[in-house]
C-alpha cells in the first residue's frame, strides 16, 4: 500500500512536525539510521490518469482524463457522469468528455456508486450517503469501518467491521441499524465484494501464520449470510478484486505482473486471461461501467525514487 501523502510528517509530543515537502508519495515503511537523524525511503511522483476500456469489440484503451489531474479511484454514476478520488482524497464527479468538474460536498475520503447514492469512506473510517449532486449527505456507520460495498441496484451497503471478531454488516441505503450478515472466523478479511446483481458477498482473507500465510475466498449469500463456495486457495495473484459484469469471475490487479494490467479469473476454474494490455506503470484502481461493456480504468506511467530525508531532529 502507498501513502497517499504529499508530506511526511512527523509526530511528537508538542505536534506535528514537517520534515520533507517530497513531491510524490511515500512508502509506509522506511529505514532510520541509528542516531535517528536521517531516513530513507521508495517514492513514486507518477500520476495516474482515466483510460476506457472497450471489450466489444475488443479495442485499444483510450484516455478520457489525463494523468496531470492525479486520480486515486474512479466510478460511474446512474447519469454516467465519472465519479472520481483524487490522489490528496478530495471526491468530484466529471462528464465523460473531461469537463464540468464539480466537488462532492466538502468531505474527503474515497467514495462508490450506490443506484441512485453515492457512498463515501471518510479519512477516519465511516461512511456517509450523498445524493449524486453532493447534496443530502447522511451518515450510515461510524468508524472504522473497512471495505465497503454496494450492488447496481443500491438499496444497501455492506461492510466489515474492524475490531475481532470481524462481522460483515448490511445498513440500509436510506439509513438504520445495520444488522450483521456474517461473522469472519478463518482469518482477516482484506475485501469484500457484492455481485452485480446484489445476491451474493464474495469475501478474500488470509489465514495461517507467517510465512505460510495464504489467500483464500468464500461467497456468501448477501441474504442470510449462508456459504455458497469456498476456494481454499485463491490464486488471484492479488487481495483486491471485483465481480466481473456477468458474475462467473473475479477481476483483479496482480502482483505477478507488477500491477500493470486488469486479468480475469473464472470461479468454474481455468487459466486467469489479461483484459487490458498497458504493458506497463501501474493500474490504482478499476470498475466496470454500469451496462458492463467498458471498463473504467486508473492507469498511469511509475516513476520509481529513492527519497533521503535528513534533519529529523
Amino acid at each position: 500500500m502507498v501513502l497517499q501523502r504529499k508530506l511526511l510528517e512527523k509526530v511528537r509530543i508538542n505536534g506535528i512536525r514537517r520534515l520533507a515537502g517530497y513531491g510524490g508519495s511515500l512508502a509506509e515503511q522506511m529505514d532510520i539510521s541509528r542516531d535517528g537523524k536521517t531516513a530513507v525511503a521508495t517514492g513514486d511522483q507518477s500520476s495516474k490518469g482515466l483510460w476506457v476500456v472497450p471489450v466489444q469489440p475488443v479495442s485499444p484503451a483510450k484516455q478520457l482524463i489525463s494523468g496531470d489531474v492525479a486520480l486515486f479511484s474512479v466510478d460511474e454514476l446512474v447519469d454516467s457522469r465519472i465519479l472520481v478520488t483524487k490522489d490528496d482524497s478530495t471526491i468530484w464527479t466529471t462528464k465523460v468528455d473531461s469537463s464540468d468538474w464539480q466537488r462532492l460536498a466538502n468531505v474527503s475520503g474515497s467514495a462508490m456508486s450506490c443506484g441512485q447514492f453515492v457512498v463515501v469512506r471518510t479519512d477516519d473510517g465511516s461512511l456517509l450517503r450523498f445524493s449524486a449532486d453532493g447534496t443530502g449527505g447522511k451518515t450510515l456507520a461510524r468508524g472504522p469501518v473497512k471495505t465497503p460495498t454496494c450492488s447496481l441496484k443500491g438499496d444497501a451497503v455492506f461492510y466489515v467491521t474492524s475490531d475481532p471478531p470481524q462481522q460483515v454488516m448490511r445498513v440500509p441505503i436510506d439509513g438504520g441499524n445495520p444488522i450483521t450478515i456474517a461473522k469472519i472466523r478463518e482469518g482477516v478479511l482484506v475485501t469484500l465484494r457484492i455481485s452485480p446483481d446484489g445476491n451474493f458477498l464474495a469475501y478474500a482473507f488470509y489465514s495461517g501464520s507467517k510465512p505460510n500465510t495464504r489467500l483464500s475466498l468464500s461467497v456468501l449469500r448477501a441474504s442470510d449470510g449462508g456459504l455458497v463456495n469456498a476456494i481454499e486457495e485463491a490464486k488471484l495473484g492479488a487481495w483486491d478484486f471485483y465481480w466481473a459484469p456477468d458474475g462467473k469471475a473475479l477481476d483483479y490487479v496482480s502482483a505477478e505482473d507488477e500491477w500493470t494490467d486488469v486479468w480475469e479469473k473464472p470461479f468454474a476454474g481455468g487459466e486467469p486471461r489479461r483484459i487490458t494490455h498497458f504493458g506497463s506503470g501501474e493500474v490504482s484502481d478499476f470498475r466496470w461501467s454500469r451496462d458492463g461493456k467498458r471498463l473504467l480504468v486508473v492507469w498511469g506511467p511509475t516513476s520509481d525514487d529513492v527519497v533521503v530525508l535528513s534533519g529529523l531532529q
